[in-house]
Parts: C-alpha cells; structure tokens; sequence
C-alpha cells in the first residue's frame, strides 16, 4: 500500500520466442491501483542486463491494462523478471463499508503466441487501529484510539468514526482528524449514551474515506456531556414579519439540552427584566437540538438594549450536571445567512453563518479578491463578521473547499424622521422613511426626565412607517429612530405646547352692514390658524394666519373689498399675519355666515364657530343741523358730531346764516368700506368730491343761477373748508355757514339751496337707490351796533349768535330755550359802569345757542317764558352777558320726517369705532373707525374758535370793541393745514384777492365803532 509502490514479477522463462510476451495487470486496476503511462516506469533484468526500451503499457488506466515485452529484448535463452514501478494502491480499499476485510487476491496472466501463465499476490496495509479502554474522554469530549505505521509509509492518512448501524454496518459519519492525531472530539455531535462505533483509517479527508479503508476496529462507548455555552448569546434582530426567529436570543451549546428544566433571565438598560423558564411551554421559547431561541420582544418588557444574560440550571440531555453563568449584552446579528443563498443587508450590520466542517471561510468582492479569512472548526458552528469596515457592494462568503458558497449584497442605510409639533393631550405623529435592507430600528419619544414611549419597528427594503404617539404634558421632546443593527440613528426636537382652546368674537353686538367692517377678536389661538366665512349657500372664504400672539387679537374684515386683494379684504391687530385668502373671492354679500377660527399646532386643532348676519346696507335720508356754541374745529369725528345732537348742541335746521356751523348728516350705513378699499383720504370735503362712489353736494334750488355753471354734477360742489366724519351708520360734513352753501360769495338773503347725498358705487348701490336731499335757506346776519359795554370781555359765557334778519327762526311756537342759565332777563353793569341796553332779535335755530345780541349790562327786565316764545323776534327773551338762558326760535326742525336724524334713535358708546384700533383699516381712520382729523380740522378751518371775526362771535367781542381794545382777531401763525384748507377756496376766495371778507373787525359799522372806540381812549389817555 502507498503512492509509488514496485512490484516484481520475476522467473518469467519463454519457450519459443515468435512474438512479443504480453502480461495482463488489469485486476490491479480494477481494485483501485493507477497505473504510470510512462515506459520508464517498466523494465526487464536478466543475468544482471537491465532493458527499458520495447517494454511499455498499454490502456493503464483500464482494467485492460497491458505490459508489452517485446521480442527483440526478450533473451533467447533463460530467465528474466518484469519490474513495475511507481504503482498507486492508496485508492485500494481493504475494508468494506460494514467493517468486514476483503480477502482479495489480484491476478496477473502472461502470454506469448498461444500459451499462457498466471500469477495472484495480495495488497498487505502497513497500517493498524484500535480504540483505547475507556475510550470517551468528557474533559476533552473526545473518542481515544491507538494506531500503528510501518515506518516507509510514504502518504498521509485520515481516522474517521462513523455509527454502527444495527445491522452491523457503517453509519453516519460522527467525525474525521488526520494522523497523528490520536482522539476525535465528539462535541457538537448528538452521540450520547452507550453507542457502539466503527473507527478507521483511511486516505486523507480530500479523498472519498468511506471507500477507501486501510485498517478498523469497532467499540461501544459511554457518552456522557455536560452542556457548555460555545456560540452566543446573540441577539437576532427583528428584520422580517413572519421569520420563526426574529427579535430573539440564540444561545448554542455543546450538547442538546433538555427542555425539563432552566431558565433565562435578562436584564435590559432600563432596569426592567424578563424571565424564561424551558419547563413553561406558555413562554416562547425553542429548542432545536443544541440551539435555544428565547423570544424578548413578546414579553411584558418593551424590546430595549440589553446589559445583562444569566443563565440557570440548564442541562443536557446526556449530564445532569446544571450550566449556571452571567454574559453581558449580547453580540447582534442581522441574519444569520445559509448555503447558496443572496442576502442584502445593511452596511454595518453583524452577519452570522454556521459552518459545516470547514476550517475557513473567504469573504471576497466581485472581482474575486478576497477582503477576510474567518478561520473555523470542523465542527458545525455558529460564526459572525462584521461590515462597518467594509464598503458597500456585492460579496461572497464561501469555504476554503467551496462546497459552500453565498452571495451578499451590502448597501448604505438611512433613516429620515418627520414629527410634527403638538399639544398636550394631542397625539405625536411621527412618520419615518427607511432606505435599505429589512432591518430593525426602535423609536423612542423622550421628555427632560423619562421615555414616554418606545417601539420596535420592522421595516422591509426602502419602506416606511408611522406611529401616533399621546402626550399630556407640555414641554420639549426627543423623537429618537435607533437601528442597533447598523448603529444609524436619526433624532428630532419636538414642542408640545399647552392646549388651547379658540375663540372668536364678531362685531361685539353691533349690527353689521354690507359695505362696512366685520370686526373680529381671536382668542387663545396656535401659532397656525385659519377664519372661515362660510355663507348659507356655501360659498367659503378662509383666511389663512400666522399668529404669534395668544390673543385675544382683532381681525376686521371689509366687506366691501375683494378677498382678491388681501391687503384691502383684511387688516389685523399685532401678533396676526395673513398668509393667504383661498376660496370665494366674491366681496361679502349680505346674508348669515358661520365665522370659524381653526387654530393648530402640530396634530392640535380646536375650533369656535361664531354667527354672524350682514344687513343689506342703505341711505335713508339728509339732514342739516346747525349751532352758533360750536365752531367746525370742535366736532373731531363722527362721535363727537352724534354727541352734539343727543345734547342738543346742534339741532336740525331749515335755515342757516355765516356765523352758523353747519353739519349735513347723511344716515347712511355700510359707506366706511369703500375709502379703506380704494386707500383714499376723507378727511375733508375736497377728499369727499374726488372720491368715486359717493356724491355729496349743495346747488341753488333756482336753476337759473346754478352753484357752478363749470359743475357737471347735478348735486352740485362740495362746500370748501368742509371737513368730513364717516362712521358705520353714517356721513358727516361739517362747515361753517360762510362756506356751506359751496358758493363763492356770500349767498343773498332767504335764497334757498339744496343738499345731496348719492351712493354711486355699483356695489354699495345695488337697488339703484334715488339720492336723498335736505334744504337749506341762507339767513344774513344785520349788521352789530356798536357796543359801550366792554365787561362782556370777562364774562364766562360763550361765543353768541346772530339773529336772524327776519327776526323768527321758523314756524311759530318752535321756539327752544338754550342757555344754561334762568330763562329772564337781568340787568348788569360792564366793567365802565355804562349800562347799555340790548333788544331782543330771532333765535338762532341751534340747540343751546343764544337769541338776541346777548351784549352785557342788559337792563332789567322780564322776559317772556318758553311756551310764549315764536312769532318775531320780539316775543324772545334776551340774555345778558353773564350766560343766563334766552328763548330762540327754531329755524325748522323738520318735525314731519319719517326716520329720524342722523344720530338719533342709535346708541353709541363713548368713543364707538367702526374698527377697532389695532386693526383699523389704512391711516385715514382713527380709532373710532371715523376720520381721523380729530387735530386737524380746526387747524382747516380758517374760521376756527378764535379765527372768526369777533362780532360775529357774539357779545363778548363786542364788549371788547366797545371798551376800545385793539387785540387782533387772529393771532396764530398759518399753519400747513391753513395752507390746505386754503388750497381748496375758489377763486374768488382766493387770498390774493381784496373782498369785503378780507377786512379785519366786523364789517364797516363795526370797524368804525372800533376806531371810534380807540380814537376815545386815545383821547382820555391823552
């Protein structure tokens, strides 16, 4: 036996020599031998002459194998012998598979012509085997055996045990060493108990062993092994739904455990624990052989990291001896790959494989190079390798034999988070995007103190997923993603903040016009809101808001204006910022609308739903009101206005005269949209006459002779110097009677005009409404007699009026008292001891101004009462200058009205606003919703309190004409709203121009008196 074995066939004698010897060797081929094709390799000898050449093989390899002598070299007489060289008989086996020898003899024939002659020779083994007494080793785990060589053994050999079958034949393999090893490990094997084995040696492992055996012996052993832990712990990921094994501990022993008794427990980061007991088949757990599964992630622990193993009690089915040890966290593993498979895992991630009798394994790239060696047992065994070092790409893993072989794809993984903001007790969405292999990740949601929550996640190739996570307290969050596979991690901040519950409020009980304001209040609100208008037929317009402020926060809303122009549609207070207006784009009609804020932060939404009804806007009528207490300057808004004719400050009139101050109040509702929507002023008459959609204007009542032949509207122009007073209900111009008819020139005495009001605008006009009218009837003033009473300069009592030149202030019996004081007359001495004594003249027609001249020092003497009032000017009581009461006729209240005037019948809260201060529409309205020329007016108004000449303030510049006083009527510098106000006189009222009304003092007669007056006092200084 061996790989270059000679052979000699010797004493070969040939009796005639007519051909060529020819021996037949093919029943050495046959039982395995090999042959040499090389002639070098045969020869013959004969009386010590050696010849290699004429002898040579035929077929080798074949069992008609053949040495050819040929017959020139074969002596003529004698013996010779036939040498064989370089013969392989290893492949020869001399043992059959069930352990019994084979009894083989070989037999070789030589011919020459037609006689022949045999010969037969055995294979002898230089090898021997047998098992040691007491054979099992449990400290080694291992089968011991003797074994001989005879010392020219020139190969290797192998010793494999193998199971006895019942029937006496070999069974399964159990395990193989080369020689000169002298035991074969049983660990890792499920031979256990008394078992009867057959060892035998046999060619080397590369071989086929079972085939080829040189030498056996048979024995029964004992096996008896104690479990040991040799692979793990490992933690098998969750990577796949439906795979037996994910989310598991895999631990692999030694031995097959048994499932009687053990237990597992583990301890995870957070302190919390779990225990398996293997005799309680309500836990999930398994066992394959020598594997145990221990599913955690079932458990009544949420899945964590793991810090601590410990293993109790576990044996073995063959050794009661209990496997008590501690581990630290175990070693993850993705997956564990098998034969001949394609995997795709993500870069970073532990990968296991179990080996199958190999003792290396080769990872390498595509291109065959290869990146590591795992050098392994011949054992079958779990081994794992790490890719964090390893580029991502295709890979395979194969053994050093490669018998086996897998295909692993690495690729980069990723993970995105979204989670969004909320408040408390409203939920956290979390939504996560995975790119790369099925893998596992945990999500946990931390606050400042604690985990409020924590889930493991399967994720398939580039798939997603999302959770819904409930908080109930406020405060900053940790939205954390952990693959502990493939160490990626993604985190996000998130704010919860504390619950809000929105309000909204509408118009604060007022009633509401289309064409004016819808003013809002938004309360207790997220940084995200929206208000919706939603109207009976359906029709939405919603406003889209940033709001940084809680609250409570005005929205007006103009419902004259377009949501196409959001700047015009809606202004808010601070702390608002409209982002967009989406929906119906149609101006607010009238009608009913449900007003809902929807406020949000994050998952957190709240509603409040107000309703709201629009009145159709309308234009009833036209009323002029005059007074002689008041000059144009007093009246700084609309409010102010409401308020003069609720106190009877200015009363309704038919007929006013130049020291008058004349209002015309239009009721009117749903006008303050329209300026705020087009960004124009309104502050005075001039602003009124260029603005489109409203006409306002005062004409003659004789057409013969027309305001302004140049005027092309039939209203006729806006007075000059006006100032305008627009709020929700209503329009206010106000003038002083110079200038209130629109002419140029003082009107004649008794000629009538008439004022109109006119609502142009489509949108505010939709019925096509007529415009509404009053009249009024200029009224001149006489001209004052000079007064001598000069103490009226120290009186209290306010600038009086004139009388009227007719000496009656309308109707009979419409006489009013105004004053403060009694209503009779007194006498007084001015300040020269002069009585002087005035007569009686017509009432004003203005609530609470004076009749008669009101001069001081007014002789004594009764007066008739209130009720006896009316007639000429005659009937009414005079007052002195101290400010006791007199009676004045009325200049026609137009007491047979259907509606009432302007401002009354409507209750107005101090102050009221069309639009509330932060929110109000452009700069034009203050914060009454109403014109903002609180301050300016009287600086417009040429005529304003001091600037209207002193006799026709009343009494009291006349008391200082008549003490002889020169101090000038107007002392005050022109101001830029002189200038203004200027800007809008015609030209005949233009400064340049020397009129009677450019002379200083009181007319003529009165500057005559006044130069008198001085001339006087020079003379007595003198």
């Amino acid at each position: 036996m061996g790989t270059d074995e000679e052979q000699v066939v010797s004493n070969i004698e040939v009796a005639q020599t007519s051909g060529p010897v020819k021996v037949h060797v093919g029943d050495l081929v046959a039982s395995g031998a090999q042959l040499d094709h090389n002639e070098t390799s045969y020869r013959i000898t004969s009386d010590k002459e050696t010849k290699n050449s004429g002898v040579y093989i035929e077929e080798p390899n074949s069992s008609d194998a053949t040495i050819v002598i040929a017959n020139s070299v074969i002596p003529k007489s004698g013996l010779f012998d036939l040498y064989i060289d370089n013969i392989d008989t290893t492949s020869v086996s001399l043992y059959k598979r069930n352990g019994s020898k084979i009894n083989r003899e070989i037999s070789y024939t030589a011919r020459e012509g037609g006689m022949g002659r045999s010969a037969e020779f055995k294979i002898s083994s230089p090898l021997s085997i047998n098992v040691k007494t007491g054979a099992y080793d449990e400290t080694t785990e291992s089968i011991l055996y003797n074994y001989s060589v005879n010392n020219r053994l020139k190969f290797n050999s192998s010793v494999t045990i193998w199971e006895k079958n019942h029937d006496g034949s070999v069974g399964r393999k159990i395990g193989t060493v080369d020689l000169p090893r002298e035991n074969i490990s049983l660990s890792g094997t499920d031979i256990r108990g008394e078992t009867d084995v057959l060892i035998g040696i046999h060619s080397p492992q590369n071989k086929d062993g079972s085939d080829t055996i040189y030498a056996v012996d048979t024995a029964t052993i004992n096996i008896s092994v104690p479990a040991q832990l040799v692979g793990g712990p490992f933690h098998l990921s969750k990577t796949q739904t439906g795979s037996d094994h994910n989310g598991t501990l895999l631990f692999e022993f030694n031995t097959d455990i048994s499932e009687s008794q053990g237990q597992i427990r583990v301890r995870f980061l957070d302190n919390n624990t779990t225990e398996i007991r293997l005799n309680d088949h309500n836990q999930k757990y398994n066992v394959e052989d020598s594997i145990l599964y221990v599913n955690i992630s079932n458990q009544s622990v949420m899945s964590s990291p793991i810090e601590h193993i410990r293993i109790e009690n576990i044996i073995s089915k063959s050794n009661s001896t209990p496997l008590n040890n501690s581990y630290n966290s175990p070693t993850r593993i993705a997956t564990i790959v098998s034969d001949n498979e394609k995997y795709t895992i993500n870069q970073g991630s532990n990968i296991g494989f179990k080996s199958q009798n190999e003792t290396q394994y080769l990872l390498s790239k595509a291109d065959g190079s290869i990146v590591r060696r795992i050098n392994t047992t011949d054992v079958t065994r779990i081994y794992e390798f790490g890719t964090d070092m390893l580029e991502t790409g295709h890979y395979s893993l194969s053994s050093r034999s490669e018998s086996q072989n897998t295909t692993i794809e690495l690729i980069k993984p990723k993970i995105n988070i979204e989670a969004t903001d909320s408040a408390e007790n409203s939920p956290i969405l979390v939504h996560i995007e995975q790119e790369g292999a099925s893998s596992g990740a945990v999500l946990n949601v931390t606050n400042s103190s604690s985990v409020v929550y924590r889930d493991e996640i399967l994720f398939d190739r580039n798939s997603s997923a999302s959770r819904s996570i409930p908080v109930s307290q406020s405060g900053n969050y940790s939205v954390t993603v952990y693959d502990p596979n493939a160490g990626v991690i993604a985190t996000q901040g998130v704010d919860v903040v504390e619950a809000k519950k929105p309000e909204v409020l509408t118009n604060y009980g007022q009633e509401l016009f289309n064409g004016g304001y819808l003013n809002l209040s938004i309360n207790s609100t997220y940084p995200r809101s929206s208000v919706s208008l939603s109207s009976s037929t359906g029709n939405i317009t919603t406003l889209n808001l940033t709001t940084t402020d809680t609250g409570p926060t005005p929205i007006t809303i103009n419902t004259y204006a377009s949501p196409d122009s959001p700047s015009e549609f809606v202004t808010t207070g601070s702390g608002v910022s409209v982002e967009s207006i989406t929906g119906n784009t149609d101006p607010i009609s009238p009608g009913t609308y449900d007003v809902t804020v929807r406020s949000e932060h994050g998952t957190a939404a709240a509603n409040d739903t107000a309703t709201v009804t629009i009145t159709p806007r309308s234009t009833t009528d036209l009323t002029a009101y005059t007074t002689r207490e008041a000059v144009p300057g007093d009246f700084e808004n609309a409010t102010a206005v409401r308020d003069a004719i609720a106190d009877g400050t200015l009363t309704a009139a038919t007929t006013a005269g130049a020291n008058d101050t004349v209002v015309y109040g239009v009721n009117a509702t749903g006008l303050t949209g329209l300026p705020a929507a087009v960004n124009a002023s309104l502050d005075r008459g001039a602003d009124l006459a260029r603005l489109d959609g409203l006409s306002f204007g005062v004409t003659r009542t004789n057409a013969s002779k027309a305001t302004d032949p140049t005027e092309g509207d039939a209203l006729g122009p806006v007075p000059n110097e006006s100032t305008v007073h627009l709020d929700r209900t209503g329009l206010f111009l106000v003038a002083d009677g110079e200038t209130a008819f629109g002419t140029e020139t003082p009107p004649a005495d008794g000629e009538t005009f008439e004022a109109g009001f006119r609502v142009d605008d489509e949108r505010l006009n939709r019925t096509g409404d007529d415009p509404v009218t009053t009249r009024l009837t200029y009224a001149a003033d006489p001209v004052d007699e000079p007064v001598t009473n000069g103490s009226a300069n120290e009186s209290d009592t306010p600038g009086s009026t004139e009388a009227d030149p007719t000496g009656s202030g309308g109707p009979a019996g419409t006489g009013t008292i105004a004053g403060p004081g009694a209503g009779n007359g007194s006498d007084a001495d001015d300040t020269s001891g002069a009585p002087v004594e005035s007569g009686g003249s017509g009432g004003s027609g203005s609530s609470g101004a004076s009749g008669g001249s009101s001069s001081s020092g007014v002789p004594a003497g009764g007066s008739p009462s209130a009720g006896d009032t009316g007639g000429d000017g005659s009937d009414a009581t005079a007052s002195n200058g101290s400010g006791q009461e007199v009676a004045n006729g009325s200049r026609g209240p137009d007491t047979d009205r259907a509606t009432a005037p302007p401002g009354t019948g409507i209750t107005v809260a101090p102050g009221p606003s069309e639009i509330p201060p932060s929110a109000g529409p452009p700069a034009l309205f203050g914060a009454d919703g109403t014109a903002e020329d609180a301050d300016d007016s009287s600086a417009r108004e040429p005529h304003a309190e001091t600037d209207r000449p002193d006799a026709d303030r009343g009494s009291e510049s006349g008391s200082e004409a008549a003490a002889g006083k020169t101090e000038s009527a107007d002392t005050t510098e022109p101001s830029d709203s002189d200038e203004s106000a200027a800007r809008d006189l015609g030209y005949d009222d233009a400064p340049i121009r020397s009129t009677a009304y450019d002379l200083p003092g009181f007319g003529p007669l009165g500057s005559l008196a006044a130069v008198a007056s001085a001339a006087l006092l020079a003379r007595r200084r003198a």
